[in-house]
């Protein structure tokens, strides 16, 4: 429930608006889990990019659906973290 940085090979379940900032450093193959559990129309919650790209975008990824769970892996510079 509260935004933090987050740590390579964890699942992170948010249940009210939060940041969840990615690794400043990744390597590839880091991977990191997240699943929002929000309990109150309008919440969502910030993928913060930190740096690297989301899916070869350079944009933090916003998530607003709840019960979505997926896992970031870091791919390469150019792509960033994918979604898996």
């Amino acid at each position: 429930s509260a935004s933090t940085t987050a740590n390579v090979g964890l699942f992170y379940v948010a249940t009210s608006n939060v940041v969840l900032t990615l690794p400043a450093n990744p390597t590839i193959g880091d991977f990191i889990g997240f699943q929002p559990l929000y309990n109150t129309p309008g919440d969502r919650c910030t993928i913060s990019r930190n740096g690297a790209n989301i899916m070869g975008i350079s944009q933090d990824l916003v998530i607003d659906y709840k019960y979505v769970s997926f896992q970031l892996t870091y791919a390469n510079t150019n792509v960033g973290w994918v979604l898996n």
